[in-house]
């Protein structure tokens, strides 16, 4: 089964992402995010950044942990392809992440997105595994 998968949204982009924990849910949510935006096989593993998010919902940690990966991009200049969550709960996350300064010449951004959208937003717990929803304003 795919960790995630495009959703018909009007004007907007949405991803249905699954994993089987939370950690796994948020790391293919960050990957579909990369994919969105460009193609991370080509982004090296140059340089490892530390995030912590916080959030008083899991919902909103969904939102504030995507729109962190991409402030990498739009104000520090860094693509991000490689999340590894060292702790999870419904309120933090705290994770290593590896990527590189963005490049023109080398990644190709495929798909401008402008913010990570509360809109439809959830995240929750289907038949033993975790799905969440997020739709992102391009």
């Amino acid at each position: 089964m795919k960790n995630y998968e495009m959703i018909s949204h009007t004007a907007d982009i949405g991803i249905l992402v699954r994993g089987k924990d939370l950690k796994s849910l948020f790391t293919n949510a960050g990957e579909a995010l990369i994919d969105i935006l460009t193609d991370r096989r080509k982004i090296a593993l140059k340089e490892t950044i530390n995030i912590t998010v916080n959030a008083e919902r899991l919902d909103d940690l969904m939102n504030y942990w995507l729109s962190e990966l991409l402030q990498h991009l739009t104000v520090k200049g860094k693509l991000l392809t490689r999340f590894e969550i060292d702790s999870i709960s419904e309120n933090k996350i705290v994770a290593r992440v590896q990527g590189e300064p963005y490049d023109e010449k080398k990644h190709q951004i495929k798909t401008e997105i402008k913010a990570v959208t509360f809109h439809d937003l959830f995240v929750r717990q289907e038949n033993n595994r975790w799905v969440a929803q997020v739709i992102f304003d391009v």
